[in-house]
């Protein structure tokens, strides 16, 4: 159990380092050359550098901590092998909820990002399978 811990806290740590100092870098050059031109000057303010980086934070968190919770709650016993499908009714909504929450409102970005979300959950279950 502690080593599911710690290698979910060493994952979370990793993943929101790749995004902030890898990642960001990249899609900020890209929305600038993509959305701004020599005609338009583009203007950051602080808030709105915060609020891409938060939101960069938070998808990160949430995709790192799905399989580390998922194998953690299948553990525990609050899921149960059995039970996975019944929970399928209710976590792919769930999962839908998540990303229309931090994606932009349009159907197709919400399905690119709950597409990896669900991916993970099963994966996370597939890995409890074979190592339980």
């Amino acid at each position: 159990m502690l080593i599911i811990l710690s290698a979910t806290i060493f994952l979370l740590a990793t993943g929101v380092g790749f995004v902030l100092f890898w990642f960001s870098p990249y899609l900020l050059k890209l929305f600038v050359e993509t959305f701004a031109s020599r005609e338009v000057a583009s203007h950051f303010s602080i808030a709105t550098f915060l609020n891409f980086y938060m939101m960069l934070v938070l998808v990160d968190a949430v995709l790192v901590l799905i399989p580390g919770l998922t194998y953690l709650s299948l553990k525990l016993g609050i899921l149960k092998r059995e039970k996975i499908g019944s929970v399928r009714r209710v976590l792919i909504p769930l999962f839908m909820f998540i990303a229309a929450l931090i994606t932009p409102p349009d159907p197709l970005s919400m399905l690119i990002v709950a597409a990896p979300i669900w991916l993970l959950f099963e994966l996370s279950v597939l890995v409890f399978r074979i190592g339980a």
